[in-house]
């Protein structure tokens, strides 16, 4: 229960009690501890009557205006009382709500950091296979003239994700020319995504074996373009 709520509840505890008039006039029965409409009413209609029987002059005895006065200040002070307590509902709703909002965003965040997480380990799982699948498939490409490579996909906080995805996107690597033609800045980033070992000042032409030789693709002693599958993990 919201502090305001407990203040409004606690000057409610002892009712007000309606007061007496000289006109005999009938006094509302004793209201709720909480006022509710229906005494708010009968506030409203005791005035009413209070004033009706002040201007009946031939009656015996005819209420006064102190007597409407204290009606107005009994009206006036339930009405206050239940506007308090209404400001104070509104705030406790607010509260709830507000309550609500922050758990089904903590079991949001939850919740996708276990999808996450699952699909890290799925990845980590796969990789290894994806990586030895690329490669022997490239192998059956030769040079990748006449059937283009395989796509070895990166992996970026638990994702698969193409080369040409990221930002800026790389050139994917189809064939044994486009990985020759990469320029030094791609070739590193190629090499720093597939977590190849290398030194910045290692020649073009180490990163380049190192690169192909990830991919399934090797050049042999004699300078050929040739494709080999290689052991998972070499590099």
């Amino acid at each position: 229960m919201s502090k305001r709520l407990r203040r409004a509840s606690a000057s409610t505890t002892m009712p007000l009690v309606p007061p007496h008039n000289q006109g005999n006039v009938r006094v509302p029965d004793l209201p709720q501890a909480v006022p509710t409409i229906d005494d708010i009413t009968n506030a409203r209609r005791y005035i009413a009557n209070l004033t009706e029987c002040k201007n009946l002059s031939s009656r015996p005895q005819i209420a006064t205006a102190e007597d409407i006065t204290r009606a107005e200040i009994y009206k006036h002070k339930y009405e206050v009382v239940r506007d308090e307590i209404r400001r104070a509902m509104e705030e406790l709703r607010r509260e709830m709500r507000q309550s609500m909002e922050v758990h089904r965003r903590e079991m949001r965040q939850s919740m996708e950091e276990h999808r996450r997480e699952v699909r890290q380990s799925v990845v980590a799982a796969t990789n290894p296979v994806l990586i030895v699948s690329t490669r022997a498939y490239n192998t059956g490409c030769g040079t990748g003239a006449h059937r283009q490579y395989d796509i070895l996909p990166f992996i970026i906080e638990g994702e698969l994700v193409n080369p040409d995805a990221i930002k800026p996107p790389l050139p994917l690597l189809t064939s044994f020319d486009v990985i020759d033609g990469l320029n030094d800045n791609d070739l590193d980033r190629y090499l720093w995504q597939y977590g190849i070992r290398f030194h910045h000042n290692h020649r073009r032409t180490i990163k380049l074996q190192r690169l192909k030789e990830h991919l399934g693709v090797v050049v042999n002693e004699s300078g050929c373009k040739i494709a080999q599958v290689t052991r998972c993990g070499d590099y």
